[in-house]
């Protein structure tokens, strides 16, 4: 396998997408996503201990083969994830505005009811195998006053979303 330096970004320099051109962007726009996903595959079946060693034919004295699998890219990520994500992220008012004091304390009480820290350990440690990672955060209607949350988090599978990014200025993802 070539070296991994990175995902791909997938840019178009179509202006708007319709029903005309729809197909022939996401085709464009398929080769290079179908790079990534077997890229990002890759890493993680290493990063999870599938690694090249075991699968390599030993050519001098084939009786003596140890293969042992010594997973640094498993304790590297172990190590990284701690170090950034050791403690959960805490949002904090500024000032003595008591209205805003109570929305912060709100929201860091959603975000524990969210379990907020562990989707967070879990996008940093795709973030560190794959070289990247994707949050999704969804809205919702609460169903009780004061008990429900109004967010949902949900962690987008890698390899699965596409994201293609408008070539003019400002880079905005032109869908996803």
């Amino acid at each position: 396998m070539k070296p991994l330096c990175g995902r791909r970004v997938i840019y178009t320099d179509v202006e708007e997408i319709t029903d005309g051109n729809v197909v022939s962007v996401l085709q464009k726009a398929l080769a290079i996503h179908l790079q990534n996903r077997a890229e990002i595959d890759y890493l993680y079946r290493y990063y999870k201990g599938d690694q090249p060693i075991l699968y390599r034919r030993k050519e001098v004295r084939p009786e003596i083969n140890n293969t042992v699998v010594e997973n640094r890219a498993n304790e590297i990520v172990s190590f990284k994830v701690g170090y950034l994500m050791g403690e959960p992220v805490q949002y904090v008012a500024r000032g003595d505005d008591k209205a805003v004091t109570d929305s912060v304390t709100r929201l860091n009480d959603y975000m524990l009811s969210e379990d907020k820290a562990a989707k967070d350990k879990e996008l940093a440690d795709w973030s560190h195998i794959a070289g990247t990672s994707y949050r999704m955060v969804l809205i919702v209607r609460p169903m009780w006053k004061r008990t429900s949350v109004p967010l949902r988090f949900s962690l987008l599978t890698l390899g699965i979303p596409l994201w293609c990014i408008a070539l003019p200025l400002g880079h905005r993802p032109r869908w996803a």
